[in-house]
């Protein structure tokens, strides 16, 4: 039995004797240096050769993989990449609307401040110029006896309250200003309202209880004829 089937007492296994034979067996081996290197050389697919003349580090299979795996993190980094821009252009955006805001509020605050100022300062004109006419006004009353001392006779001017509101013109001012230039200082009193003054001064009482006026003259008078007449 023996001599028909010879055995093997090396101390090399079975698995090692079946592996070397399967090699051994296998003409297409490919060399480790031209296996697929995709996934820690677990592949035992030749790698592409390239246009160039080289070798790829993967097969084809592998290759497609890897070529999908590479798009697939390009189109992942162009999202990402996008939503970072908009998310940009929307804060840019929100930024440039709040300044708008707040250079609106301050130009309002601006005319604001504006508006205030040219209101106290109308309010403050013309508090001055009522104080200003009020105080001419009180100049230029004046008492009765001024006023019969004055050689020219002046109408009492309108209160200040009527002088605001009404809008006079500045010739009739001119010409009555001209007027009273060229107008002379004539006397209170003309000579014959002297002469009667002192005759109503100086006349007895019978002459003042007279209904009649006395006038007198200054040239001579004739002697009146008595009342009565002899029949």
């Amino acid at each position: 039995m023996t001599d028909k089937f010879p055995v093997d007492l090396t101390e090399t296994s079975f698995s090692e004797q079946l592996n070397s034979s399967n090699d051994s067996g296998s003409p297409d081996a490919v060399p480790e240096e031209l296996r697929c290197q995709y996934s820690s050389k677990r592949c035992e697919n030749q790698r592409t050769l390239k246009k160039s003349g080289g070798l790829h580090k993967f097969c084809a299979m592998h290759r497609e993989k890897a070529n999908r795996n590479q798009m697939r993190l390009d189109h992942r980094r162009r999202v990402m990449k996008q939503q970072q821009k908009e998310l940009q252009q929307q804060q840019q955006a929100q930024q440039m609307q709040q300044a708008q805001q707040m250079q609106q509020a301050q130009q309002m605050q601006h005319v604001q401040v504006q508006q205030q100022q040219m209101h106290m300062q109308r309010a403050h004109s013309a508090a001055a110029m009522a104080a200003g006419q009020s105080f001419h006004y009180n100049r230029t009353q004046r008492s009765p006896v001024g006023a019969m001392r004055s050689p020219v006779s002046v109408k009492p001017m309108s209160p200040p309250n009527m002088t605001i509101r009404v809008n006079m013109p500045v010739y009739p001012t001119m010409q009555t200003q001209a007027q009273q230039q060229t107008t002379p200082n004539l006397p209170l009193f003309d000579q014959h309202d002297l002469e009667i003054l002192e005759a109503l001064l100086f006349s007895s009482d019978e002459e003042q209880s007279d209904g009649a006026p006395v006038v007198h003259y200054s040239t001579p008078q004739f002697f009146r004829s008595p009342s009565f007449v002899n029949v």
